[in-house]
């Protein structure tokens, strides 16, 4: 369709070009010099022939550049020719340009329309192009015809002029009206768009109040009864109380990590807002953190963690590294319990990071994992890793279940910190 419309165009300016230097070349019987006799055209009407040729080749530029197209047929109006050549120039400009540049135009085609007009009119209608389009031949004897076909000439340039400036506008003023529809529809859009967001933020802010109201609380408790319950058995029992203190310190971590969710909850994840926003506990900085409270917690964690430059990387990858590994330690303490975990992750700038954690199966090989579970945890994991873009190998091998995974770390130009 739209090749078809390139030919249509195409085709259009070759006919234009060929109309315009034929009308043209009639015209030349009208300079000066021009003809020796009736069609009988001199050397200098051969050249100003082809001259007025080239210059209408500059209306296959009219759509771009009006302003030469108005040029050139001005040069050829008054070398004693037609003035269709300004006119079309001028059509083009006042449907492209602003408003004072196409006011301009239009009143320097109107000037030369009327001098081309005048002109005409006074000079002998058989050396007049319109006259030949007439069908004059001679110049009539009486004064009346003259002043008659002068009317004519007079009538024809006004009524071309003001068809012109007519059309002109009635096409710029439907572009102006599908430009205002487009806007419109783009306000009416964006302010679609509003509305469904603050639609979203507003349900966001609910369930935001709501989580908090329902877990907050029962977070707060269960950290002011561990402490008292330490306290209490303190000196009597200090396996209780370290049991109680590993608690309160757990319910305190969960209290922070619900803050931090309930912060990116609230912001709907915004780049500015997440920018703005406190830090999370959910870092890769906060990684042997993780790791001590499992340990204190009793769990027997052997982890290498090495990673190079963590406050350059993206806020995305930062928190998604944290809560993969903490699923990946989570389902090895519900499905292996009491068992040892091996965690190891290795990452910097433009290398990416590898994380993979294992856990000895207590159950026979081959059978089916997360009987105590809805396997959500694992089907969370593959999701985090793949919209990151990176791959993962998760399942048994050898009596040992593994979450292996790659993740891409981009480059990033940023200062340089030291290796944690």
């Amino acid at each position: 369709m739209r090749c078809a419309h390139t030919v249509l165009r195409v085709l259009w300016d070759i006919a234009l070009w060929v109309l315009g230097t034929t009308f043209a070349m009639l015209a030349v019987t009208g300079v000066p010099g021009a003809t020796s006799g009736p069609l009988v055209i001199t050397d200098i009407g051969v050249v100003i022939a082809l001259l007025a040729a080239l210059l209408w080749t500059t209306v296959l530029l009219r759509r771009r550049f009006p302003l030469v197209v108005i040029a050139a047929g001005t040069v050829i109006t008054l070398a004693g020719m037609d003035y269709w050549l300004v006119l079309i120039g001028v059509f083009h400009a006042l449907i492209r340009w602003e408003r004072r540049p196409a006011l301009a135009a239009g009143i320097t085609g109107a000037a030369v329309v009327c001098i081309a007009a005048v002109r005409d009119a006074l000079r002998a209608p058989d050396s007049t192009a319109m006259g030949w389009l007439l069908g004059i031949t001679s110049t009539p004897d009486s004064i009346e015809v003259r002043v008659g076909i002068a009317i004519v000439v007079v009538v024809i340039a006004l009524i071309s002029a003001g068809a012109t400036a007519g059309l002109a506008l009635l096409v710029r003023s439907r572009r102006e009206a599908v430009v205002g529809r487009t806007r419109i529809a783009a306000a009416h859009r964006e302010n679609a768009d509003l509305a469904d967001e603050l639609a979203r933020q507003s349900e966001r802010d609910r369930l935001a109040h709501e989580i908090h109201d329902a877990l907050a609380h029962r977070l707060s408790v269960i950290s002011l009864q561990s402490g008292a319950l330490e306290t209490a058995t303190h000196s009597s029992d200090p396996a209780l109380a370290h049991a109680a203190r590993v608690l309160r310190g757990q319910a305190h971590a969960s209290l922070e990590d619900l803050r931090g969710l309930l912060g990116d909850l609230r912001t709907g994840g915004s780049r500015a807002q997440v920018a703005a926003a406190p830090p999370s506990t959910a870092s890769l900085r906060a990684l042997p953190r993780l790791v001590r409270s499992l340990r204190e917690g009793g769990t027997t964690v052997d982890a290498v963690i090495l990673l190079d430059r963590t406050e350059s990387a993206p806020p995305v990858l930062d928190r998604s590294v944290y809560r993969i590994v903490q699923e990946s330690l989570t389902n090895a303490l519900k499905h292996a319990p009491g068992a040892p975990v091996s965690l190891y992750v290795d990452g910097a700038p433009g290398t990416g990071i590898r994380i993979r954690v294992t856990n000895p199966l207590p159950h026979t090989p081959g059978t089916p994992l997360g009987r105590t579970g809805t396997g959500s945890g694992i089907a969370g994991i593959r999701e985090r890793i793949r919209i990151l873009g990176g791959t993962s190998w998760i399942g048994e091998s050898e009596g040992v279940f593994v979450v292996d995974a790659t993740l891409p770390w981009p480059e990033d130009a940023g200062p340089t910190g030291p290796a944690r």
